[in-house]
C-alpha cells in the first residue's frame, strides 16, 4: 500500500518484512519479556501507521487535495529528509545500477502512489486496503511459483484461495455512495498491487536492503516527480488549510515513508520475521476501523466478510501460520 512492507521468501515460506530486507528470521529468545513487548509495540506501531496511510490519503482526496498533491507532499518531504542517506549510499541498486533504482521508484514510488490514491476517489478505504493487500499477496505467491520456481506449501495455497474469495466479495459490493464508478477504484488498487508485486520480485532477486531501497525510491521520486508536478500539475497544496497540510506532510512524508519502516525493522530484529509478519494481516481491519471512526465509512456485512476472509488469507499466504507453529507447512 505504498508502505514498503513486502514478503521476502525463503525456499518454503514467505515472511512479511520490509522490502528486500535481510533481517533475522529467528527471534531473540534470550530477550526479556519487556524487550519482547517492545518488539510487539514497534510492529503494531508500524502496522497502525501503514493502515492509517489509506485513511489519510482518502481524507485528502475527499477534501481539496488531488492525488497528485498528496503524492508530491509525500515524496518531496521524504526525499528531502533521506537525501543525506542517498548521498552517502548512492542511488544505484542491483545489477542495473541507476536504472534499477529508477525502475524501483516507478514501481513503488510516485507512480504507484498516484494510481492507488486516485482509486480512493471512487472506492472506500475498506476496498482499498483489502483489495490491494489481497491481490498483492496472491500475485507474489503465484509469481514465486512460476517465476522463482519456489515450492509453495498447501497452507499458503489455501491462503491464496482465501484471499481470492475475499477479493471477490469486495468486488461484488456496489455501495450506494460510489455508484457505478467503484470499478475504477478497484482497477487502480489491483494495478497498484501488480506494481508492488513486481517491486518485491526485483528486490528479492537483487537482495536489496530495505532501508536503501526506501531511500532510493523516495529520493528518485522526488527528483523525477516533483519538478513535473510543479511544472504541469494544477496543484491545490496552498489552498489546503494549514493544519491539514501540516498533518499530511508529517503523516505522508515522515511517518509512512520513514518512521514506520524503521519501527518495523526494530520489531523484526526482536521478534523474528515470521512473528512480525503475522501482524501484517491486521492492516485491512485496522484501516476499516480507522475509516469508520474518522471518515464515517460504515462497511456492509459482505464487506466485513471480505475483509476477514482476505486477512485470514494473507496470514496463511505469508507462511506466518506455519512458522508460528514452529514447523514448516
Amino acid at each position: 500500500m505504498g508502505e514498503n512492507v513486502t514478503p521476502v521468501a525463503s525456499d518454503v515460506t514467505v515472511q512479511c518484512v520490509p522490502a528486500g530486507s535481510h533481517l533475522p528470521e529467528i527471534p531473540d529468545h534470550t530477550s526479556s519479556p519487556l524487550h519482547h513487548l517492545k518488539g510487539i509495540a514497534c510492529v503494531l506501531f508500524a502496522v497502525l501507521i501503514w493502515s492509517g496511510w489509506v485513511v489519510m490519503s482518502r481524507f485528502g482526496v475527499k477534501g481539496v487535495l488531488s492525488p497528485y498533491d498528496i503524492t508530491a507532499i509525500r515524496f518531496t518531504t521524504a526525499g528531502l529528509l533521506l537525501l543525506p542517506m542517498a548521498w552517502k549510499r548512492g542511488l544505484k541498486i542491483g545489477p542495473w545500477g541507476l536504472k534499477g533504482g529508477l525502475l524501483l521508484s516507478v514501481l513503488l514510488g510516485a507512480c504507484y502512489a498516484n494510481i492507488v490514491i486516485f482509486g480512493m476517489k471512487f472506492a472506500p478505504v475498506s476496498h482499498a486496503s483489502t483489495i490491494n493487500t489481497g491481490t498483492f499477496l496472491t500475485l507474489i505467491t503465484l509469481l514465486g511459483i512460476h517465476g522463482l520456481r519456489e515450492h509453495v506449501p498447501r497452507l499458503r495455497l489455501a491462503g491464496v484461495a482465501c484471499s481470492l474469495i475475499g477479493i471477490s466479495l469486495m468486488l461484488s459490493v456496489k455501495g450506494s455512495d460510489y455508484s457505478s464508478s467503484q470499478w475504477i477504484g478497484h482497477l487502480c488498487f489491483m494495478t497498484g498491487a501488480t506494481m508492488w508485486a513486481g517491486y518485491v520480485i526485483l528486490t528479492r532477486t537483487w537482495k536489496v536492503d530495505a532501508i536503501h531501497a526506501t531511500v532510493v525510491v523516495c529520493v528518485f521520486s522526488m527528483l523525477t516527480y516533483t519538478p513535473l508536478y510543479l511544472l504541469f500539475a494544477d496543484g491545490h497544496i496552498f489552498s489546503c488549510p494549514p493544519q491539514e497540510l501540516a498533518l499530511q506532510i508529517v503523516y505522508q512524508g515522515v511517518l509512512t515513508s520513514i518512521v514506520a519502516l524503521f519501527a518495523f525493522n526494530v520489531g523484526v530484529g526482536i521478534l523474528g520475521a515470521a512473528r512480525a509478519g503475522a501482524f501484517v494481516p491486521l492492516i485491512p481491519a485496522f484501516s476499516t476501523l480507522l475509516a469508520f471512526y474518522f471518515l464515517d465509512e460504515v462497511p456492509s456485512f459482505v464487506e466485513v466478510m471480505g475483509i476477514c476472509t482476505v486477512s485470514i488469507g494473507v496470514f496463511l499466504a505469508t507462511g506466518a501460520a506455519g512458522m508460528l507453529r514452529g514447523r514448516k507447512l
